[in-house]
Protein backbone atom coordinates (compact mmCIF):
# COMPACT_ATOMS: atom_id res chain seq x y z
CA UNK A 1 0.00 0.00 0.00
CA UNK A 2 1.55 3.68 -0.90
CA UNK A 3 2.01 6.28 1.83
CA UNK A 4 0.43 9.44 0.88
CA UNK A 5 1.18 12.32 3.37
CA UNK A 6 -2.40 13.63 4.20
CA UNK A 7 -0.86 17.89 2.91
CA UNK A 8 -0.22 16.33 -0.65
CA UNK A 9 -3.26 16.65 -2.26
CA UNK A 10 -3.31 20.46 -1.17
CA UNK A 11 -0.08 20.82 -2.17
CA UNK A 12 -0.74 19.55 -5.99
CA UNK A 13 -4.45 21.77 -6.24
CA UNK A 14 -2.45 24.71 -5.57
CA UNK A 15 0.22 23.94 -7.82
CA UNK A 16 -2.22 23.53 -10.49
CA UNK A 17 -3.88 26.36 -9.87
CA UNK A 18 -0.91 28.49 -10.28
CA UNK A 19 -0.27 26.95 -13.50
CA UNK A 20 -3.53 27.47 -15.10
CA UNK A 21 -3.53 31.19 -13.40
CA UNK A 22 0.05 31.72 -15.75
CA UNK A 23 -1.44 29.74 -18.90
CA UNK A 24 -4.53 32.40 -18.72
CA UNK A 25 -2.15 35.31 -18.28
CA UNK A 26 0.14 34.36 -21.08
CA UNK A 27 -3.11 33.54 -23.48
CA UNK A 28 -4.01 37.41 -22.56
CA UNK A 29 -7.32 36.46 -20.85
CA UNK A 30 -6.21 38.62 -18.00
CA UNK A 31 -5.72 42.30 -19.85
CA UNK A 32 -5.39 45.99 -18.17
CA UNK A 33 -7.68 47.43 -20.86
CA UNK A 34 -10.17 50.02 -20.17
CA UNK A 35 -13.17 51.08 -21.77
CA UNK A 36 -13.09 54.90 -22.19
CA UNK A 37 -15.99 57.71 -23.15
CA UNK A 38 -15.21 60.94 -25.37
CA UNK A 39 -17.44 63.60 -25.41
CA UNK A 40 -16.85 65.92 -28.53
CA UNK A 41 -19.46 68.76 -27.43
CA UNK A 42 -20.52 71.76 -30.25
CA UNK A 43 -19.62 75.28 -28.97
CA UNK A 44 -19.43 77.04 -31.55
CA UNK A 45 -21.10 79.91 -32.68
CA UNK A 46 -25.14 79.35 -32.87
CA UNK A 47 -26.10 77.66 -35.91
CA UNK A 48 -23.06 76.22 -36.97
CA UNK A 49 -22.95 72.79 -37.33
CA UNK A 50 -19.56 70.50 -36.27
CA UNK A 51 -18.75 67.91 -38.53
CA UNK A 52 -16.70 65.08 -36.65
CA UNK A 53 -14.85 62.03 -37.82
CA UNK A 54 -12.76 60.07 -35.67
CA UNK A 55 -10.39 56.68 -36.07
CA UNK A 56 -9.28 54.91 -33.99
CA UNK A 57 -6.12 52.05 -33.32
CA UNK A 58 -5.10 49.40 -30.72
CA UNK A 59 -2.64 47.27 -31.13
CA UNK A 60 -3.44 45.64 -34.07
CA UNK A 61 -7.07 46.89 -34.50
CA UNK A 62 -8.22 49.65 -36.69
CA UNK A 63 -11.48 50.91 -36.33
CA UNK A 64 -13.22 53.85 -38.10
CA UNK A 65 -16.46 55.38 -36.02
CA UNK A 66 -17.70 57.31 -39.23
CA UNK A 67 -19.08 60.77 -40.00
CA UNK A 68 -21.15 62.50 -37.45
CA UNK A 69 -23.06 66.12 -37.23
CA UNK A 70 -23.52 67.72 -34.01
CA UNK A 71 -25.21 70.70 -33.88
CA UNK A 72 -24.70 73.82 -31.68
CA UNK A 73 -25.05 72.95 -27.95
CA UNK A 74 -25.10 69.45 -28.31
CA UNK A 75 -22.67 66.60 -28.01
CA UNK A 76 -21.39 63.57 -29.48
CA UNK A 77 -19.77 60.39 -27.81
CA UNK A 78 -18.11 57.39 -28.55
CA UNK A 79 -17.04 54.07 -26.43
CA UNK A 80 -13.83 52.33 -27.25
CA UNK A 81 -11.07 49.88 -25.07
CA UNK A 82 -7.73 51.34 -24.28
CA UNK A 83 -4.39 49.61 -22.58
CA UNK A 84 -1.80 52.05 -21.64
CA UNK A 85 0.33 51.96 -24.64
CA UNK A 86 -1.14 51.97 -27.69
CA UNK A 87 -4.34 53.13 -28.09
CA UNK A 88 -4.33 56.16 -30.55
CA UNK A 89 -8.42 58.21 -31.00
CA UNK A 90 -7.75 60.94 -34.20
CA UNK A 91 -10.24 62.41 -36.29
CA UNK A 92 -10.89 65.69 -37.85
CA UNK A 93 -13.43 68.81 -36.75
CA UNK A 94 -14.81 70.13 -39.63
CA UNK A 95 -17.31 73.35 -39.96
CA UNK A 96 -17.62 75.75 -42.66
CA UNK A 97 -14.61 75.66 -44.69
CA UNK A 98 -11.82 74.56 -41.91
CA UNK A 99 -11.33 71.18 -41.32
CA UNK A 100 -8.70 70.37 -38.35
CA UNK A 101 -6.71 67.38 -37.48
CA UNK A 102 -6.63 66.58 -33.49
CA UNK A 103 -5.84 63.24 -30.82
CA UNK A 104 -8.57 63.26 -29.01
CA UNK A 105 -7.18 60.61 -27.05
CA UNK A 106 -3.39 59.12 -26.97
CA UNK A 107 -2.92 56.09 -24.18
CA UNK A 108 1.09 57.09 -23.71
CA UNK A 109 -0.21 60.95 -22.23
CA UNK A 110 -3.83 60.46 -21.55
CA UNK A 111 -4.28 57.24 -19.59
CA UNK A 112 -4.63 59.22 -16.00
CA UNK A 113 -6.12 62.87 -17.29
CA UNK A 114 -9.11 60.64 -18.81
CA UNK A 115 -9.73 57.66 -16.41
CA UNK A 116 -13.23 56.97 -17.98
CA UNK A 117 -14.24 60.17 -19.87
CA UNK A 118 -12.43 62.76 -21.96
CA UNK A 119 -14.25 65.67 -23.11
CA UNK A 120 -13.50 68.03 -26.49
CA UNK A 121 -15.28 71.38 -26.68
CA UNK A 122 -14.88 73.10 -30.14
CA UNK A 123 -15.12 76.41 -30.12
CA UNK A 124 -14.99 79.50 -32.60
CA UNK A 125 -10.72 80.06 -31.93
CA UNK A 126 -10.39 77.19 -29.89
CA UNK A 127 -10.39 73.54 -28.87
CA UNK A 128 -10.16 72.91 -24.72
CA UNK A 129 -10.49 69.65 -23.47
CA UNK A 130 -11.08 68.34 -20.33
CA UNK A 131 -10.43 65.30 -18.41
CA UNK A 132 -12.06 63.54 -15.35
CA UNK A 133 -8.86 64.73 -13.17
CA UNK A 134 -10.71 68.58 -13.97
CA UNK A 135 -7.38 69.58 -15.49
CA UNK A 136 -8.74 72.14 -18.78
CA UNK A 137 -6.38 72.86 -21.57
CA UNK A 138 -7.29 75.15 -24.42
CA UNK A 139 -5.38 75.29 -27.55
CA UNK A 140 -5.84 77.58 -30.58
CA UNK A 141 -6.94 76.00 -33.66
CA UNK A 142 -4.32 75.55 -36.87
Amino acid sequence: MMNVRPGIHVFMFLQLFLLVSLISLSEGQVSMEFNKIVHIINSLDNGINLKVHFKYTHSRIHSDFGFHDVTFGNVYKFEFVANFATTWVFGTFQWNDKVHNVTVYNAANDHKRCFRNCYWIAEQNQVCTKGDDGTQDCFPWK
